[in-house]
């Protein structure tokens, strides 16, 4: 997809969409105005997204079906989703649970610039793989919240290989920084994740 302020005609192959106004940045994860929000849901996928026939439905994307849901006897909330195995990146490589976990760490480091979008998974306090399906993962909300589908499945997911290449953000687990979120913002490996992601790298970068 080719964004352009121009009236030419789209070549083969190509769709040119026309914006009002340029995208504050790039980032996934920090932009705050609309048409960046709106660039980048052309660029990543959500497990799922809007029925566009439909709104006010949800329909699977990312996810093979909408999430399987369970109300634990402690009062937490299980949200349970599988991604299609058909789903890959542009290296040709799966989009796992990996990334899933990957793009929620982003989203609550506590150093990361992203303080208004932070505050809606605070909600969300750990992550569950499964041994025997990397593509199967569970997400553990601590109250019952009936938007709770809607707020996690609300971002796109964004590869781990591509925006944490040194492997980081893997020394930490969504339980620790939701417990000790303030604690990790001195460690060295958070920072320097934190410093590379906040950069005008990632901000104005196409690659």
């Amino acid at each position: 997809i080719i964004y352009s302020c121009t009236n030419e005609l789209p070549v083969k192959n190509e769709v040119i969409i026309r914006e009002l106004a340029d995208p504050e940045m790039l980032n996934p994860i920090n932009f705050t105005d609309a048409t960046t929000g709106y660039i980048i849901t052309h660029i990543y996928s959500k497990l799922v997204d809007a029925d566009f026939g439909n709104p006010s439905e949800l329909v699977p994307i990312l996810a093979e079906s909408r999430p399987q849901i369970e109300k634990t006897s402690d009062g937490n909330m299980l949200l349970t989703f599988r991604i299609r195995k058909e789903a890959r990146w542009d290296d040709g490589s799966p989009v796992t649970a990996k990334d899933a976990e990957f793009t929620l760490k982003t989203m609550k480091c506590p150093l990361v610039n992203n303080p208004n979008s932070r505050s809606y998974y605070e909600f969300i306090t750990d992550f569950k793989f499964y041994d025997d399906d990397p593509l199967k993962f569970t997400v553990v909300a601590n109250q019952i919240y009936f938007l709770a589908e809607a707020s996690f499945t609300d971002v796109c997911i964004i590869p781990e290989y591509f925006y944490d290449h040194k492997g980081l953000m893997k020394n930490f687990t969504i339980k620790q920084i939701a417990e000790d979120g303030e604690k990790l913002k001195g460690d060295t490996k958070m920072k320097e994740f934190a410093d590379d992601f906040n950069s005008e790298k990632r901000m104005r970068d196409p690659a």
